[in-house]
């Protein structure tokens, strides 16, 4: 029986077009038990990784990766994504202290040490 030949970069069927996430993705699937699956068992894990944002089907792909998984998409992986999600918008809400803020903080400090000093 002939060897599957091994998925490039450019023949390689994928749900982003990030360059990331296609690295990762073409890994997996010529790891020795995604290359067995068949082109539709490979579909179906692209459409099921489409309802994810890029960052979050990289590191899916990624544990799959490192775990040696068969699949990538699990039962509770909707609720991982959303905790994920929450972190990195929390993350995001946390914003910088800019010059101007800390430049205006400051100024009200100073005002307020002048005040309570004339006292």
């Amino acid at each position: 029986m002939a060897k599957k030949p091994e998925w490039s970069i450019d023949g390689a069927p994928t749900p982003f077009d990030d360059g990331g996430f296609i690295h990762a993705w073409v890994t997996l699937l010529n790891m020795p038990k995604w290359r067995r699956k068949p082109l539709s068992a490979i579909d179906m894990s692209c459409n099921r990784l489409k309802k994810f944002d890029v960052e979050f089907a990289t590191l899916l792909v990624e544990n799959a990766i490192s775990g040696d998984y068969q699949g990538v998409v699990f039962p509770d992986t909707q609720q991982k994504y959303e905790i994920w999600k929450n972190k990195k918008n929390a993350k995001q809400q946390q914003q910088p202290i800019t010059n101007d803020k800390l430049k205006d903080a400051l100024a009200d400090r100073i005002a307020q040490w002048g005040q309570n000093s004339g006292k």
